[in-house]
């Protein structure tokens, strides 16, 4: 679709007003996502979905220079966290796949490698397709050794420090607590934790204990 003079103009506008920053943060590590090169034209945030240990969502709005310590600290005052040194945020992928995220990234950086990878992976298919296709003609050229990282798809915010309950200062953080609890009831159930029949036994009843009183 073709653009108005006056939404190319309010583009420009845009652009020249966020200079000052692109000169302090530096080039993007990514090539932006559909999803954000989509917000931009319509001139919008982005949103962003963080995903807590308990399976629930917070959602946010961010912008091309919002970092990953921005968005821990928004999930703190969300969360209403007062301890929040041991909480970090992660890229997850299948269970017990996941990377602690550097907090001088920019988030959409983060989505967009995502989505870069996706398209890194038809291509190798494509690739892989065509290697087969020349095999059956009988060709020998090489095969190429390409290097894929693992599928993330998910952002959460959980504890990358292990606090023991007699720290007082955690104990005193009713949210923080929850946390870690539910963190902890995770671990277990994804085998993190390794555990025997008679531990689990146990666990379960003291987390029934917990749910229902």
């Amino acid at each position: 679709n073709d653009l108005s003079q006056g939404r190319i103009q309010q583009l420009a506008q845009m652009s020249l007003e966020r200079i000052p920053k692109i000169l302090v943060m530096g080039q993007r590590k990514q090539v932006p996502s559909t999803e954000e090169f989509k917000c931009y034209m319509e001139n919008r945030l982005v949103p962003l979905r963080i995903q807590l240990v308990n399976g629930t969502f917070k959602t946010f709005s961010v912008d091309p220079y919002t970092t990953v310590k921005e968005v821990e600290e928004m999930t703190q005052k969300k969360l209403n966290l007062v301890v929040t040194d041991p909480f970090s945020l992660y890229e997850v992928g299948d269970v017990n796949v996941e990377r602690l995220l550097d907090p001088r990234d920019r988030i959409l950086d983060i989505l967009a490698a995502w989505e870069y990878r996706d398209l890194q992976i038809e291509e190798e298919k494509k690739a892989e397709a065509q290697r087969l296709n020349n095999n059956k003609k009988g060709a020998t050229a090489p095969v190429p050794v390409v290097k894929i990282d693992p599928k993330f798809t998910t952002l959460v915010y959980k504890a990358r420090l292990v606090l023991k309950t007699v720290n007082k200062e955690l104990m005193g953080d009713v949210e923080a607590i929850t946390l870690v609890y539910y963190q902890a009831v995770t671990d277990v159930i994804t085998q993190r934790y390794p555990c025997n029949e008679k531990d689990l036994t146990v666990l379960a009843a003291l987390q029934l204990q917990a749910n229902f009183g």
